[in-house]
């Protein structure tokens, strides 16, 4: 694992609705029209990120949302910095978020998120995201019902496990 490296690159409005095409398929993401989510998405800014960086660590304070634009990733629970066990929690891929959670609870990352290939990854002050949803009072069933998938996914894998 590398620590968070990445590129930081300005949206243009022609990438912006690309990426919007991409992330209507996210549940939460969906609710926001068009107009909303660019206006969203140009309060942040794209990491380009290689095969293996870190783009989240289990623990840490989420002050940024990310949506995944390209690439694919494997959220892990117990990968500290010196950790030699751990449990794939989930693999993340195109329109998927992370940070989601914190959202409602302002927790920390419930677990640490490396990239598996060259990923881009819209990154979004979390407090711009909350005023969103703030807007939008349905959002928090929808982040409840996606909350309580991911449990349920969580406890198939630790089935598998065990």
């Amino acid at each position: 694992m590398v620590e968070h490296v990445a590129t930081k690159v300005d949206i243009d409005p022609g990438t912006l609705t690309q990426i919007i095409d991409v992330l209507k398929v996210n549940p939460l993401m969906s609710m926001f029209s068009n107009m909303e989510l660019h206006d969203l998405l140009s309060q942040g800014v794209l990491l380009d990120l290689d095969a293996e960086n870190v783009l989240s660590r289990q623990g840490e304070p989420v002050d940024h949302m990310f949506f995944i634009w390209e690439g694919r990733a494997r959220a892990v629970f117990g990968a500290g910095r010196k950790a030699d066990t751990f449990a794939v929690l989930n693999l993340l891929r195109p329109s998927d978020d992370i940070g989601l959670l914190s959202i409602v609870d302002g927790g920390p990352h419930s677990a640490t998120v490396i990239a598996l290939e060259p990923m881009r990854v819209v990154s979004v002050p979390i407090e711009r995201f909350r005023d969103s949803c703030a807007q939008h009072p349905e959002s928090y069933k929808i982040i409840s019902q996606i909350a309580i998938s991911r449990m349920r996914n969580m406890g198939t894998w630790l089935g598998i496990l065990l």
